[in-house]
């Protein structure tokens, strides 16, 4: 992948992995309200078989490979990758402000989950509509972003955690399903602008011989914060309310936002 198309191809990755966040909640409610939640399991372990023909029909002979000089310095070792994040403020500060975020902003199976049930008293097909319309807002939102030509810094991802705070406050005062859902949309919109911006800054800051292993460091430090975050969150559900808990995460995303912004203020929101 050159350097030109990588901020698109990102987006239409992400919009390629929300197309199935859109259909899979809503196909699983209705079969979870019509007859349990055995079929759902069943039909969803069928679909891995699609997953394994496609890995399939892989042919890495097409693939746009960067020969790296082989040396001590760049073979495969964990440590490299997570020192030359630790010496790459950028890169680190990507990182930890992106899973900061999905830790509280986009943990939307407890928050959603206990709006529908407890809030508002719906029932699965109703939670998995909310699933859906959250995957719509991120599809669409990935598609808009893959206009993009230039490559995201950190101070876009401060921009775009501000907007993603600024809807999950208005997800958390929503005085009904309908407003909530509305909110929702918007809340994966904005959601989808802050990941990509994190994924593309992998590019922009990680140098090319240590770019995997950033990549590395990266997907073990979002999916150890979403799990982090989703029982703190069930707590503060179960202490106050399913509000408190939404606009709890909304305050941690304004918090990193302001954060972001404050600190890397003189740099500019794009590299070419």
């Amino acid at each position: 992948m050159g350097e030109r198309d990588l901020p698109n191809a990102t987006s239409l990755n992400s919009a390629n992995i929300n197309v199935g966040r859109l259909i899979g909640p809503v196909v699983s409610g209705l079969l979870i309200e019509a007859f349990g939640t055995g079929p759902s399991f069943i039909i969803n372990a069928i679909t891995y078989l699609v997953v394994f023909l496609s890995v399939a029909q892989i042919r890495p002979s097409e693939y746009m490979l960067k020969i790296l000089v082989q040396s001590n310095e760049t073979k495969a070792k964990i440590r490299d990758g997570f020192s030359h994040v630790l010496h790459k403020p950028e890169l680190l500060m990507s990182i930890v402000a992106v899973s900061f975020l999905a830790m509280w902003g986009q943990d939307m199976q407890i928050t959603s989950a206990m709006m529908a049930k407890e809030t508002f008293a719906r029932g699965a097909a109703s939670f998995g509509a909310l699933g859906s319309i959250f995957a719509l807002g991120a599809v669409l939102g990935a598609l808009s972003f893959s206009r993009r030509k230039t490559l995201p810094t950190i101070k876009l991802i401060g921009l775009r955690a501000l907007l993603m705070s600024g809807a999950w406050f208005l997800a958390g005062i929503a005085p009904n399903y309908s407003t909530f859902a509305i909110a929702l949309f918007i809340c994966g919109w904005c959601s989808m602008g802050v990941n990509i911006s994190g994924n593309a800054s992998m590019r922009t800051y990680a140098d090319p011989a240590f770019y995997g292993r950033s990549w590395g460091v990266y997907i073990f430090m979002w999916q150890s914060l979403i799990a982090l975050g989703a029982p703190i969150l069930g707590w503060i559900n179960q202490q106050y309310s399913p509000r408190t808990a939404v606009l709890f995460g909304a305050v941690m995303a304004l918090t990193m936002s302001l954060y972001v912004l404050f600190r890397f203020r003189s740099e500019a929101t794009n590299k070419i």
